[in-house]
């Protein structure tokens, strides 16, 4: 089983092409869901327990589970909840949501329980919002944000997420949010009592692209949203940007023993594409009555 962690921006043409699938397991509606505010990987964890409670996927569920954070610790999402309105952007420093069949399972947000993919993608992860300048002017905009707020990812199968993911929370020591009334989640696999970390960690390797991309062009840039994350989060946003070129299309991998695979766009662009072939090919089965 393979984890990717992947710049978004690689979703825009693969990911928005996918089709959801009919939903091969019945989800609970999201008012009977376990849920915490603030502690979306554990609304998550337990979702994913409701789904398969034996810890393994059914054969026809294509479930995973999607971390988002940034390089800097602070992206942003749209219509979130925690925002006034949908337009109004929130930072989070990580977010944790459930993608099965091809829908969206994501408790904080405004969007439907259950939306397509696509539709979250275009409406709540906005990957055509500039984070340049150049992109910015091609977009007829006055603002953009900086390219250290692009928002990356880590996927992980449902599975995998059940066995190893673990948490104690300790992260959330200063948060005034009360915690879960669960029990804290340790997976009959998880190397330690809070590997949490593992999953929002954005590889050196992807660091020194963007470090290699900003050299090519910078320019301030300003962006404003109101919101809180799980940890911290961030009003106006200033910094420097860097244009959507160069290094951002070469192909980076760069393996973890326990904790898959980290890659740019152009990499999970390969991986979209392969999500896209099996989907195709299971609607096509479906289509003539072999599934």
């Amino acid at each position: 089983m393979i984890a990717d962690f992947c710049y978004l921006p690689a979703l825009i043409s693969s990911l928005k092409m996918l089709e959801p699938r009919s939903i091969s397991l019945k989800v609970p509606e999201a008012h009977n869901i376990a849920y915490q505010k603030c502690y979306c990987e554990e609304n998550v964890y337990k979702l994913c327990q409701t789904l398969f409670p034996s810890g393994t996927e059914t054969p026809s569920s294509e479930a995973h589970v999607i971390f988002l954070t940034s390089s800097s610790k602070a992206f942003p999402l749209w219509n979130q909840k925690s925002s006034p309105d949908a337009e109004t952007p929130v930072f989070w420093d990580y977010h944790v949501l459930l993608v099965l069949d091809g829908h969206v399972y994501d408790a904080d947000s405004r969007l439907k329980w259950g939306v397509p993919l696509h539709e979250y993608l275009t409406q709540a992860i906005r990957p055509d919002y500039p984070y340049s300048p150049a992109a910015a002017a091609a977009a007829g905009m006055n603002s953009y944000l900086p390219a250290n707020l692009r928002a990356v990812f880590r996927i992980v199968p449902a599975a995998l997420y059940l066995s190893c993911f673990s948490s104690d929370r300790s992260h959330m020591h200063h948060s005034n949010e009360a915690p879960p009334v669960w029990e804290l989640i340790r997976g009959c696999d998880a190397n330690d009592e809070h590997c949490l970390p593992h999953y929002w960690h954005v590889p050196e390797e992807l660091h020194e692209i963007e470090t290699e991309s900003r050299s090519a062009s910078t320019s301030t840039s300003v962006g404003t949203g109101t919101g809180t994350g799980t940890g911290t989060g961030t009003g106006t946003c200033t910094g420097h940007a860097t244009i959507d070129a160069g290094p951002w299309q070469k192909p980076v991998v760069c393996d973890d023993p326990c904790y898959g695979q980290a890659a740019n766009m152009a990499a999970f662009t390969q991986w979209c594409a392969r999500q896209q072939g099996r989907c195709r090919a299971d609607k096509d089965k479906q289509s003539e009555g072999i599934v």
